[in-house]
């Protein structure tokens, strides 16, 4: 997905799924509740986003059917002076600008 804009999305913008494998190059996100999520061993690659006013996440990896024995997994190359909100439940990982973040507890019910 390259150069798209997404305005207002009150669920995901980009949801990866079921072992998909995306890239999202040069895309702007504003106002969504999530901009990018990936799930249940999907991989997204995220290069030269532009992120505003997400509602609860920028990027979320989580796993949401438990018979995939992980989660989702986004690698994320982003301008260090930027703030990102993320977010990756314990079957998960993202990395961003080569660092993986902490993982936590994520409530499903929270992105549903």
């Amino acid at each position: 997905i390259k150069n798209s804009s997404f305005k207002d999305v009150l669920d995901k913008s980009i949801s990866a799924g079921e072992k998909s494998i995306l890239t999202s190059d040069n895309n702007t996100f504003i106002n969504s509740n999530i901009a990018i999520a990936s799930k249940d061993e999907s991989t997204v690659s995220v290069l030269n986003n532009n992120f505003v006013n997400s509602i609860l996440y920028d990027i979320v990896a989580f796993q949401k059917k438990n018979f995939y024995p992980n989660g989702g997994q986004i690698n994320i190359k982003h301008d260090q002076n930027k703030k990102i909100k993320a977010k990756s439940d314990f079957a998960s990982k993202i990395i961003i600008n080569k660092i993986q973040i902490d993982n936590s507890n994520l409530d499903l019910e929270e992105i549903y």
